[in-house]
């Protein structure tokens, strides 16, 4: 996967030239082009795209510290993993690496195939790292082989039936990982709890990293946010009945507050300006917060 590898670190290398001008022309020049400012395509954009995921640190706001996958490192994701559950700290990154191959397949759908390529690389370069040695303490079989395949293909522009196949094998991975976690500790609304908030501070913080000058000046950023949020959504309504069975109206809280979140990531293309403030997505996640509290 060496061609994907370069693109990443030469788009890092010009990132750091482009961070000092805070000025830079918007990344698209065509005037038909709804999402002008926003879309990725060409040299500026892989280093833009880059840029996003090597600013060094997590960006202020909700997020906590640490590495990607709350386990050593410096900066990155998986941050608001720490202090938590391992078990929950290790179903969390799971769920990172779901949201960025979610915004993958959204942006392959809608014919973006050389800016999903990145959200298809991040997992394999940003989380499985943290994620190896607690496969291996699991007895879990690893899956670089399946997430790298899954990106040359993606990269490759390989027919429809091929990166489908291959994004099948992830998830089986993925669903076989997530397996080793004890049922009952799963049942529990707290376990799912601490998940959501660390995806949805990282989401938070991704979000707010995005934004410059009022408009949305990283889009991988927005796009990164918008998984994490669609996930913990899912994660939500997947253990509606345990909510609901301890504290109903406090579900019926976080169910709304949520409801409201999701409307600051409207489609997986960056809407020229911003919906929401980094401040209004933040409270939001306060409120779900709040809300989980009861649980």
């Amino acid at each position: 996967m060496s061609t994907l590898k370069v693109k990443l670190w030469i788009g890092i290398g010009a990132s750091v030239l482009l961070a000092g001008n805070a000025t830079a022309a918007p990344l698209r020049g065509s005037a038909d082009d709804s999402h002008a400012e926003a879309g990725l395509s060409g040299p500026a954009q892989v280093a833009q795209a880059a840029h996003g995921h090597a600013h060094g640190g997590v960006p202020a706001g909700l997020g906590g510290e640490g590495g990607e996958g709350g386990e050593g490192g410096e900066g990155g994701e998986g941050g608001a993993f720490t202090g938590i559950a391992p078990d929950a700290a290790f179903a969390g990154q799971i769920q990172l690496i779901r949201g960025h191959l979610r915004v993958g397949r959204e942006l392959v759908a809608a014919g973006r195939t050389d800016d999903a390529v990145f959200h298809y690389l991040h997992p394999l370069e940003e989380i499985y790292p943290s994620l190896e040695g607690e496969l291996e303490s699991r007895k879990v079989p690893g899956f670089a082989t399946e997430l790298e395949r899954l990106a040359d293909l993606v990269e490759q522009g390989a027919p429809a039936g091929q990166v489908a196949e291959a994004q099948a094998a992830v998830d089986t991975a993925l669903d076989k990982a997530v397996a080793v976690v004890p049922e009952e500790e799963k049942a529990r609304p707290a376990f799912t709890l601490d998940i959501m908030k660390g995806l949805l501070r990282t989401a938070a913080d991704e979000y707010a990293a995005a934004i410059e000058e009022g408009r949305i000046a990283l889009p991988v950023e927005y796009q990164d946010s918008r998984g994490f949020v669609h996930q913990a959504r899912d994660l939500l309504t997947q253990a509606a009945d345990a909510f609901k069975t301890k504290d109903a109206d406090a579900y019926a809280r976080m169910t709304d507050a949520m409801d409201k979140l999701q409307a600051a990531w409207p489609t997986v293309l960056p809407p020229a300006k911003p919906v929401m403030t980094p401040s209004e997505v933040a409270a939001l996640v306060a409120r779900i917060e709040l809300a989980g509290s009861r649980f």
